[in-house]
């Protein structure tokens, strides 16, 4: 039959009708046919076409988009992280205190504890809150490990540990002897002599909210190191007896809260004389 005069022209000379029905007549196979159609539609690309864009994706560079799901997975070649349980394991980020971290920190408040901070007390008739007790705490921890303490029967202090008492102890009969004792409560927890019920009798210390170094660091400076002390040979003996003798892996947070929090001792630097 007679070919249509409106042709395509498909290279090469090669022209095609524009319907399959006129284009079969004028004797082009179904490639043929199927090729035109292709070029009518567009069809040309082998992946298929264009996949619609999500509203808010991103266009890049190449004309491609990138939906919010596709940028939240690029990096992630292993697949989503997992979910952390209650209770897991810190990470490298999180620092946990140690039995050793504590003890560390007591051993540096009496490396700085001088002479003079101790002198001090004497010329104070009227101590801040938490100076007295700073010292008092102290004294309960040699209870039964210096002779000059008076005790119970039950091994607890005999005596009122008012100002005048802890001052007599401190700077009278214990003088030379008050702070070598105090060096030995470490290897007394670590060898298991040091009497249970001093860490019972000085928790109610403790739990003051004047019972904390960097506060007593504004009052008195040799109040703040002891308490320092305190703090970090109770959380030393916690942490120790939680773990057992010979591991010191026990994180502070299985103590007492506001022990944990306490346990930093203040930069003599930064502490101010009375």
């Amino acid at each position: 039959g007679k070919r249509s005069t409106d042709h395509v022209n498909m290279g090469a000379g090669l022209t095609i009708p524009p319907s399959e029905e006129a284009a079969r007549e004028a004797g082009f196979t179904d490639e043929q046919i199927a090729e035109y159609k292709a070029k009518q539609t567009g069809e040309t690309d082998v992946e298929g076409p264009a996949a619609a864009v999500e509203p808010g994706a991103a266009t890049t560079a190449e004309g491609t988009t990138t939906t919010a799901e596709d940028a939240a997975g690029e990096t992630d070649v292993e697949g989503p992280a997992a979910a952390v349980e209650p209770g897991a394991p810190a990470t490298a980020e999180r620092t946990t205190t140690t039995a050793e971290d504590a003890a560390a920190r007591a051993s540096t408040a009496l490396d700085t504890l001088k002479k003079n901070d101790i002198g001090e007390f004497m010329s104070i008739h009227a101590p801040p809150a938490g100076v007295c007790q700073a010292l008092a705490a102290t004294i309960v921890l040699l209870a039964g490990i210096s002779t000059c303490i008076p005790l119970k029967g039950n091994g607890k202090v005999a005596c009122d540990l008012n100002w005048d008492k802890v001052k007599g102890l401190i700077l009278g009969g214990m003088s030379h002897e008050f702070v070598p004792l105090l060096r030995t409560v470490k290897q007394r927890i670590d060898d298991g002599n040091m009497p249970a019920v001093n860490f019972e009798e000085v928790r109610p210390y403790l739990r003051s909210d004047d019972f904390d170094p960097k506060i007593l660091a504004l009052r008195s400076r040799g109040a703040s190191q002891l308490c320092s002390f305190v703090v970090n040979m109770v959380l030393y003996y916690d942490l120790r007896k939680g773990e057992g003798a010979d591991d010191f892996a026990n994180a502070a947070e299985d103590v007492d809260p506001r022990l944990a929090s306490l346990q930093a001792a203040p930069d003599a630097a930064d502490a101010t004389q009375t």
